[in-house]
Formats: C-alpha cells, sequence, structure tokens
C-alpha cells in the first residue's frame, strides 16, 4: 500500500487540486468498481457501461473544485454517474427516434428478450436482472438502484431525486414489482 492510498478522500482531492496526477489515480481504484456495478445496472450493457464509467471519472476531475470536501466523496460521485447515465438514456431514445423517422426497413432493432441460450447459462439469473433493470422507466429504475444498490435510504435518495421519501419507498416497490412481472414473463416462456 502506497502513501497515497492511506490518505482519506478529501486529502486526496486537495493533492488533486494542487497537481498531483497519481492522487486522482487511487480515486479512481477506489470507487471504479462500485461505480462501474451502478452504470452497469441503470444502462445493462458492458460496453456502454465501461464508456460512460470513463466519463464519470473525467467529469469527477473537471468538476473536482465544485467538490464539498466536507461532505463523503462516494455519493458526489455516484450523482455524476446517475447524470451520466440520464444523458445517455436521453441520447440512446433519441437515436431511435431517427433510426426509425428515416427508415423503418432497415432498422434493426435488438430483441429485449434473452435467448435461450443466455438463459442457460451459469449467469443466466444475473443477465435476466440486469437486463430487468435496464428496461424499467427512470422514474422505478433510479429511486431502485439507488436504495437497494447503492444503500441510500430513502430519505437520501429522495433528497437526490428531488422526491419525497414515501415517493422512493413507493417508485422502489412499484420497481420489485415490475422486475417480478418482467422475468416471470421471460422464465414463463
Amino acid at each position: 500500500m502506497t502513501a497515497l492510498e492511506t490518505l482519506t478522500d478529501q486529502e486526496i482531492c486537495e493533492r488533486v487540486a494542487n497537481n498531483d496526477d497519481q492522487a486522482f489515480a487511487v480515486i479512481i481504484g477506489r470507487y471504479k468498481t462500485a461505480v462501474f456495478a451502478f452504470i452497469r445496472r441503470y444502462v445493462g450493457a458492458d460496453e456502454e457501461a465501461h464508456d460512460l464509467l470513463q466519463q464519470v471519472f473525467v467529469a469527477a476531475w473537471q468538476g473536482l473544485a465544485r467538490y464539498d470536501s466536507d461532505r463523503p466523496f462516494g455519493p458526489w460521485l455516484t450523482t455524476i454517474a446517475l447524470n451520466k447515465c440520464r444523458d445517455h438514456s436521453r441520447k440512446a431514445r433519441l437515436r431511435k427516434f431517427f433510426q426509425f423517422a428515416w427508415s423503418t426497413e432497415t432498422l434493426d432493432v435488438p430483441d429485449a428478450a434473452p435467448t435461450a441460450d443466455r438463459l442457460i447459462s451459469a449467469n443466466q439469473e444475473l443477465l435476466l436482472l440486469e437486463r430487468s433493470i435496464a428496461l424499467l422507466p427512470r422514474g422505478l429504475k433510479e429511486p431502485l438502484l439507488l436504495t437497494v444498490f447503492e444503500g441510500f435510504s430513502h430519505e437520501q435518495a429522495g433528497v437526490k431525486l428531488g422526491l419525497s421519501a414515501k415517493a422512493i419507498e413507493g417508485r422502489a416497490r412499484r420497481a420489485r414489482q415490475e422486475l417480478k412481472r418482467q422475468i416471470s414473463a421471460w422464465t414463463d416462456d
């Protein structure tokens, strides 16, 4: 373990602000797995998640001057990841719209349901869950990801999303119900 790795996130951020490029590598090492998992659950695809992960750390680097060091670094980074995922989803919807508008004959829409081969694989349940989460509408997906996978309380998730704790609780419950419905539909085929 290096001396940098023993520092707190706040101390490392101070070093980054003083142009210590190696310090930011420690931040990336600490958070890349958790942030990737969050993004992967949101978008449902590894390649897109890797691209978004890079965008998150670039945005964090660029926005470090705005980071309030009195607050935990992890939730700040999760907020950046959430915003990048939202942007990505908006752009994906626009791409689909324009593809459809230009040519419905050549439109290649992938089948949302997993193939039988994938369901038989060793990771079938995880793949099915990730795909189901990715298909949830944003209003259900975000409360579910923040509370279930990121460990935020309903109150904390509500602050992040601009909703009441009760609304977060209800949306997370509806998200779980929708996941059950989707998974049941896919496994009954």
